[in-house]
């Protein structure tokens, strides 16, 4: 009885050793964000892969940073560098911006979907704008979320990335709202050919699959290139 105490002790000892040595292995990568919401998210596309990913709460960093760049592709960039700056260990950011084809350059709503004329625009007040806008264009365009994933490897290491949603916007208004995402009423998904907002949680789940793929390729690329570089987290 006594062997047996002391043979499950050991076992419970060397998986300890085991679980430490695992975590020290695993590199770190700090994600801009205080956001809760994306930071699970993230952390769940990437389990697997081994490595860390922190938010900016966990290392105590609160800075402010001017959103000023002229694509998303920039203003991603700039968070990413802040940041990295900061902390000294890989670091990413994730922006995102709206094209729709039809319209002109200066009515791109870009970076600022919700800001119309000068300010911050209700849901139903980005609704009548963009019907309107829509309406000019002939009530129908092809149009695409594009999100900028920027990764600052180190001083001299920087690397993006760009995932690519794309719709239908039409200025007829679905029946169906959701509640803080005004815009998927308006917008039709190619795949189920059905607007956003009237899309079922198994539709919604297929949708998120092939992009939660596109970006644990990503992730894999990244900590394979920061194991090569021998970067230190």
């Amino acid at each position: 009885m006594l062997r047996e105490v002391t043979i499950n002790r050991w076992k419970t000892y060397f998986y300890m050793i085991l679980e430490k040595g695992s975590k020290k292995m695993m590199k770190k990568i700090l994600f801009g964000t205080s956001n809760i919401s994306k930071l699970n998210r993230i952390r769940a596309v990437v389990k697997g892969i081994p490595v860390e990913i922190l938010g900016i709460n966990d290392l105590n960093i609160d800075i402010d940073i001017e959103e000023d760049g002229t694509s998303i592709q920039e203003n991603a960039i700039k968070k990413a560098k802040a940041y990295f700056n900061k902390s000294n260990i890989p670091t990413f950011s994730i922006d995102c911006g709206l094209f729709i084809d039809k319209f002109s350059e200066d009515k791109q709503p870009g970076l600022f979907v919700r800001r119309i004329n000068g300010k911050r625009a209700t849901d139903d007040e980005m609704l009548d704008y963009y019907k309107k806008e829509l309406a000019k264009v002939g009530g129908r365009s092809e149009g695409k979320w594009i999100s900028s994933i920027a990764f600052v490897l180190d001083n001299n290491k920087v690397r993006t990335y760009e995932l690519i949603e794309k719709k239908i916007f039409t200025s007829k208004e679905s029946l169906t709202r959701e509640e803080g995402w005004p815009l998927s009423s308006l917008a039709i998904d190619p795949t189920f050919n059905k607007y956003v907002s009237e899309i079922t949680k198994q539709e919604r789940e297929k949708l998120q699959e092939e992009s939660d793929k596109k970006i644990y390729d990503i992730f894999k690329m990244i900590t394979d290139e920061i194991n090569n570089i021998g970067t230190i987290a």
